[in-house]
Order: C-alpha cells, then structure tokens, then sequence
C-alpha cells in the first residue's frame, strides 16, 4: 500500500472503496451506486492514506461529463481523520478531472453530517466558490427510508494557476442586456467566473446576470 492517491484499477482495490463507504455512514442504497460508478468508464476512484492497519483510509469518486467534473463521494475513515487526508485526495482528483479534460468542478457537501463544517472549509480553501443551497429529498439512509437533506452547491475553475496569471487583471464588459446597466469587471484569482477559450475568444460570466461574455481589452 501507499500513503499517496492512486487510481482504482483492481477488484482489490474496489473492495477497499466499498469497506470505506460502509465507514463512512452510506446505506446499502449509496453502496449500490458506488458499486455502478466503479464500472463506470465515465468516473473515476482515488484512494490514499494508510489506516493502522495499513488499507487505504480515504477515497474520492467523480464523474466527468462533457467537460464537467462532478464530485460523487468523498470519504475518510473516521480513524484516520484531521490528518489533511481529504485535502490530499481532493488535489489529486482535482488534477486527474484536468488530465482528463475537464474545465470545471462541482462538489455537493451536505449540511446534515458531522464533518460538513470542515468539508466545506476544505473546499472553499482549495477555491471553491459557493453557488447555492438546495433540499435534496432523494436520500436513503441506513434504514431504506427517505430522507431530506440540505445540500450546499460550490464549483472551482479547472484552469491551472499559469492560466489564471495570464488573465488575472483581463476586463469584460456586459451590455446588460436589459435587466441592468452596462458593467465592466475584471477577472481575479478570488473571484472567478472565467471560463475557457471558446472558438478562440476568451469568456467570462458576467456576475450579475450570468451572461457569457467576452474579454474585451
């Protein structure tokens, strides 16, 4: 075994990811999910960390669709907690969504657990920034009964550091479209609603009516 994030590929390996997900709290209705998103080509599952035992001790699962990563589970045997371990594992399935091709991220953390507080530190650390909070009533707990849980949105740019430098500084302008005046804003690292190049130009969403726009000067 390895202390550092690896790829699952083996049956061992998913053995281990299904041992953690029962750790972690999940129904036996989560586990059958986990069990289609191991045979999934479109997701993919990190493990790391060492337990006493030495078995991995943290995971983390994510879909890619389009060119958007989605954060399916993140997991951390409560043994092996406060240790840095989930950070570990989400930088590097932050770096395989970009290996991958991925532009952007969106991680969905619930509010009613234990470790929420600190995930959702976690994430807003590593850039992410929140979008929204939402019900989520399609929820199984360990009983087979559903159940309402409240959901926090946050999504992260996939553009590496480099990139950002680039553009840090870049002003956009908005017409408003009707619903407000004419704004000019800029792209910096704290607030970041750049996006990729688009068939060469490069865009930003206009922060106050969500409207692609396009750098200009």
């Amino acid at each position: 075994m390895t202390n550092e994030p690896y790829l699952v590929t083996t049956d061992q390996d998913k053995d281990a990811v299904t041992a953690l997900h029962s750790m972690c709290g999940w129904s036996p209705y989560e586990q059958a999910k986990l069990l289609t998103v191991l045979d999934d080509e479109n997701c993919f599952t990190i493990l790391g960390g060492e337990d006493e035992h030495g078995q991995p001790a943290g995971y983390l699962s994510v879909r890619i669709q389009d060119k958007e990563a989605h954060g399916l589970w993140l997991g951390v045997n409560p043994a092996s907690r406060g240790r840095g371990l989930g950070r570990k594992l989400m930088l590097a399935g932050l770096n395989e969504c970009r290996a991958r091709g991925a532009e952007t991220y969106d991680a969905y953390i619930a509010e009613d657990n234990g470790t929420s507080s600190n995930t959702l530190s976690m994430h807003k650390k590593l850039g992410f920034l929140f979008l929204d909070t939402f019900i989520d009533t399609g929820i199984i707990n360990e009983g087979n009964e559903r159940v309402t849980m409240t959901n926090h949105h946050l999504a992260v740019s996939l553009m590496t550091i480099a990139d950002r430098r680039e553009y840090e500084g870049k002003k956009f302008s908005c017409d408003g479209g009707g619903t407000h005046p004419i704004v000019h804003f800029k792209y910096t690292p704290k607030y970041s609603h750049i996006r990729p190049l688009i068939d060469g130009e490069l865009t930003a969403v206009c922060p106050y009516c969500d409207k692609d726009v396009i750098y200009d000067g």
